[in-house]
């Protein structure tokens, strides 16, 4: 019999990143991609991203690097939308200097 199969991925801080991209506090975009949120009316963008952690230890949450890009895209959506009801400036789209080079658009 094999042993079972263990995926390995590098993990990055999911609310350092999006407060970086975001300029805005990590531990209100990380409710986003915390199932449990839901119940505080948030919706959930974290299905089929490896995610760890929960939005009460937002610091320790982290994410497969390999899904950022896509958290980034979902997060944008949800923050864009957010930003037009309020009639804000364009400052809810990532700064992508921030991004690393391989999930620059």
């Amino acid at each position: 019999m094999y042993p079972e199969r263990v995926e390995t991925y590098k993990e990055v801080n999911l609310g350092g990143v999006l407060a970086g991209l975001f300029h805005r506090q990590g531990q209100y975009l990380v409710r986003y991609f915390d199932r449990q949120m839901t119940k505080e009316g948030y919706d959930y963008l974290g299905e089929n991203l490896r995610i760890k952690g929960d939005a009460g230890n937002y610091s320790d949450m982290t994410i497969a690097e390999e899904d950022l890009p896509e958290a980034v895209k979902r997060l944008q959506k949800v923050v864009e939308k957010s930003d037009n009801t309020e009639k804000k400036s364009d400052e809810s789209k990532p700064n992508a200097d921030f991004l690393p080079p391989w999930a620059r658009p």
